[in-house]
């Protein structure tokens, strides 16, 4: 089912995406499991938040280029989760940071210095889902890694 809801969501803002970047066809995905941490990101590093809402502001996730980093917060304590998605131009690779640690761990991460190209546009957003079920995406935005 995991895989059906995230399958939705990608065609969902694949046209978005596409008038983002110009992908390629052959793409990989690559799904991390966000990292638990205290504290929060260096907001002098942090290109722009997508912001996501559902039923008032729910959650977002930033992009840090140096260690291409994606901070990702939940926002309210109401059992859904956050997840961050972006896809590359150079390959058209897929990158999803899914966030379970709920409201109360504050700011966690995914870290796709491995994976990501530099010198590459990365077009990403926010969504909240509630199990596999897509409740609300957020901003769509693009930036250079």
């Amino acid at each position: 089912m995991r895989k059906a809801g995230r399958a939705f969501f990608i065609v969902s803002v694949a046209a978005g995406m596409t008038a983002a970047l110009q992908g390629v066809a052959s793409a990989a995905s690559y799904t991390y499991q966000a990292s638990n941490v205290s504290g929060g990101p260096d907001w002098d590093q942090l290109k722009a938040c997508s912001n996501v809402y559902y039923n008032g502001e729910a959650g977002r996730a930033c992009f840090q280029p140096y260690g291409d980093k994606f901070w990702v917060q939940d926002l309210k304590g109401d059992g859904h989760h956050v997840e961050m998605n972006a896809q590359v131009n150079v390959n058209g690779n897929w990158y999803h940071c899914l966030d379970y640690h709920g409201a109360a761990a504050g700011w966690t991460y995914c870290s796709f210095a491995s994976v990501v190209p530099e010198n590459a546009r990365i077009a990403y957003n926010s969504s909240v889902w509630e199990g596999d079920e897509l409740l609300s995406t957020g901003t769509l935005l693009a930036t250079d890694t």
